[in-house]
């Protein structure tokens, strides 16, 4: 077999192991094995395999791609802190899992890069995660609505060999309790599903035959994922909702304009799907646990001095932990106090047990990069970002725009705008849950191994 054979078998491959980790990404708290002592889930076992035949893929190309040179400069920015002198609680173990970590999560990026699927391949690949997002949605309104009454599966244990119990919150007098799906926290539940409702966006279909039962699936699957979203009672997940509605609405608009009545059919049915549940009483019950965490928000002071008593909700957590990340970032501006240091710089003592716990653990992930790389780890984390918009705008230069693209329209600037916002509330700049998203992302804006060249429609992607 030729080389050019053998690289699109590896990379059919690798396509297929990138589509494995989308599907087995929400399952992070159900590990399948354990090396070396930890813990490992099916979506880092099956994001190694992407790498390794993406590095496979990549010798046999027999050239750097142009995403080469920010992956070495990636690499290099937090090696800088090894340089002497080290901050004085520099530990090697703890810096180099992370910095492994680092490396690992920059290399499916990287390896997304390479990756050149047809339409139909891109397609199957959105899909996929709509269909496992639409069921982990499910989940969590079964979870919602059958934690009070006891129902099968609705405890905080699902299996035995969980990395943690499910941090199932209660809000209210009424005892709601906030659902996580089979993620650990319900703010982790909804910033996957807005990933989902990204692709949902894109699916949309044009018009054509089997139009309306697509349309038809679509809109209940968005329906089921917002209304698991606003179950989340999470002003973070809220938040990214948001960025994704913001960006799908204004691009779909044209789609809209096109097919004014199926477009107004499905607006129809999700609003009234939204209302029907809004006045039952598992809605009211949200409603009320949404409106008593507003409250709690607002009569939680932010400032220093404050007992425990007062602290009714994060809000106070999240600015100490804020000034507390900025004052690691003023004590080690260039160079950072390391990868994996942030929780040894937390505090041993305080006024409270909240006062401690605040600086456990990073919250803005892009200040914690800041604190833990120096000030140009925030640089190097947006550039990842950028690269997706000029690969998109790349292709709008060659012409290379597929009439009715909306994952290329829609869902790729959506999760680039998702990215940004979570790193606003979670510092998730090493988690695997925030890169695949932004991998898909690179993957829509790129050209579809299928796609001609100078197909480009003016508008945004409406049929013509």
């Amino acid at each position: 077999m030729s080389a050019g054979g053998w690289r699109h078998r590896v990379e059919r491959l690798a396509l297929a192991f990138f589509l494995c980790t989308g599907l087995a990404l929400p399952f992070y708290a159900f590990p399948v094995f354990r090396v070396a002592g930890r813990s490992v889930d099916a979506a880092t076992l099956f994001a190694g395999l992407f790498v390794a035949t993406s590095l496979l893929s990549l010798i046999l190309r027999r050239r750097i791609p142009p995403i080469g040179f920010l992956v070495i400069v990636a690499i290099a920015v937090p090696l800088l802190v090894l340089i002497a002198p080290r901050p004085a609680r520099f530990a090697m173990p703890p810096f180099a899992t992370s910095f492994g970590h680092w490396l690992f999560v920059v290399s499916v990026f990287a390896g997304a890069s390479l990756l050149g699927p047809t339409r139909a391949a891109r397609l199957r690949l959105v899909r996929a995660s709509a269909l496992i997002g639409s069921a982990v949605a499910l989940f969590a309104l079964y979870q919602a609505c059958g934690h009070r009454a006891g129902w099968p599966g609705t405890g905080s244990l699902l299996t035995s060999t969980q990395r943690e119990p499910l941090r199932l919150m209660p809000v209210g007098e009424l005892g709601y309790v906030r659902p996580t799906s089979v993620f650990l926290e319900p703010a982790w539940l909804g910033g996957y599903l807005a990933f989902v409702v990204a692709g949902l966006f894109g699916l949309f279909p044009a018009r054509g035959a089997g139009r309306r039962a697509a349309a038809i699936a679509v809109a209940a699957a968005l329906a089921v994922v917002l209304l698991a979203i606003l179950a989340t009672v999470s002003w973070g997940a809220y938040l990214d909702l948001a960025a994704v509605l913001a960006i799908g609405l204004w691009g779909l608009r044209d789609r809209v304009r096109a097919a004014p009545g199926a477009a107004a059919a499905v607006g129809v049915a999700l609003v009234l799907a939204l209302v029907g549940v809004a006045v039952s009483p598992m809605g009211q019950l949200v409603g009320n646990a949404a409106v008593e965490r507003w409250r709690t928000l607002r009569e939680t002071p932010v400032g220093e001095d404050v007992s425990a008593s007062d602290v009714s909700d994060s809000s106070w957590m999240r600015a100490e932990n804020l000034r507390h990340t900025v004052g690691l970032i003023e004590q080690y501006p260039w160079r950072g106090v390391g990868l994996g240091q942030f929780g040894r710089y937390a505090r041993t003592s305080g006024p409270s047990f909240i006062a401690v716990a605040a600086t456990r653990d990073p919250w803005c992930g892009w200040l914690a990069i800041a604190a833990e790389t120096g000030l140009s780890g925030p640089v190097v984390l947006a550039a990842f970002l950028f690269v997706v918009l000029r690969r998109r705008r790349a292709r709008l230069r060659e012409g290379t725009v597929e009439r009715g693209d909306l994952l290329w329209h829609v869902t790729a600037p959506a999760l680039v705008l998702l990215a940004a916002v979570e790193q606003s509330h979670t510092g998730s700049y090493i988690d695997l849950w925030w890169w695949y998203p932004l991998a898909v992302a690179l993957v829509l804006a790129g050209p579809a191994a299928d796609t001609p060249p100078a197909i480009l429609v003016s508008g945004n992607g409406a049929d013509r």
